[in-house]
Parts: structure tokens; C-alpha cells; sequence
């Protein structure tokens, strides 16, 4: 969403108002699209799945599993937007963490990704126009 702010500034010189102003762009809120899983086993999808997902999102699910195990994420499908749209994989709980896996576009599946830990964090960024069936990925403990 996109919202545009105007300020009026009057000044003390007769004639010679401003205006400020600016746009914000907004993510939208999306159902099911930031969550915390615990459990050894599980699934998570790109929003409306198997649907298109939305334009503008940016989703993020944390995956842990048990102390000494690592996340094995295996994907069944994968289709963004190809340099638009992005999965990211991240090998622990945040944005700093070792970067594991980048991707967009039409990727031949499956595919498996490997943590050295026992969480990771998976970012899910769309842009505002074309979208996808996006992607579905299985996680498990090793």
C-alpha cells in the first residue's frame, strides 16, 4: 500500500507557503506468513499457496528443531518471479546469519538445503507486480 503524506509549512514571508511531502510504501499484513515452528518435522509454503502468492510481501519463518540436530529443508516447488522475487536462507535465527541459499525464478526441483545448526530462518520477499505459485518445502531434523 502506498500513502502519500502532505505537510503545509507556512513561513513568516507573505506568499511563500511550502509544502512538504513524501510516499510511504507500506508490506502488507499476510496471514500465515511470519511464524515460529519447534516441531522436528513440518511444512511451509509461500502465502495462498498453491495460488499466485501476494505482490509486496515479505514473509519469514523461523524453523528450530532439537539441541545437536540440524534442518534439512527439502523443496517440491519452486516458481517466482525470475530477479523479482526472492527466497532467502539463512543459517540460524536471523538476517546476519551465514546467508545459505538465494533464489528466484523457475528452479528444477527438488532441491535440498542443509543447515549447520539447528535453526534457520527462511525470508520470502516479493515486489509489487507479477507474482507466482511461489514455493512448498518440507523440513526435517538431522
Amino acid at each position: 500500500m502506498m500513502v502519500h503524506i502532505k505537510i503545509p509549512i507556512w513561513t513568516t514571508t507573505p506568499n511563500e507557503n511550502l509544502d512538504f511531502s513524501w510516499w510511504i510504501t507500506t508490506q502488507k499484513s499476510t496471514p500465515h506468513c511470519n511464524n515460529h515452528f519447534e516441531e522436528n518435522t513440518g511444512t511451509i509454503k509461500s502465502p495462498n499457496y498453491p495460488t499466485f502468492y501476494p505482490n509486496s510481501v515479505d514473509c519469514r519463518w523461523n524453523i528450530k528443531v532439537e539441541p545437536g540436530s540440524k534442518v534439512r529443508l527439502l523443496f517440491a516447488l519452486f516458481e517466482t518471479q525470475a530477479d523479482a522475487d526472492y527466497l532467502y536462507v539463512y543459517d540460524g535465527p536471523t538476517l546476519r546469519s551465514t546467508l545459505l541459499l538465494t533464489k528466484s525464478g523457475l528452479v528444477p526441483t527438488p532441491f535440498v538445503v542443509n543447515s549447520s545448526t539447528n535453526q534457520v530462518l527462511v525470508r520470502f520477499v516479493s515486489d509489487e507486480d507479477t507474482s507466482s505459485p511461489g514455493f512448498l518445502a518440507a523440513y526435517s531434523s538431522v
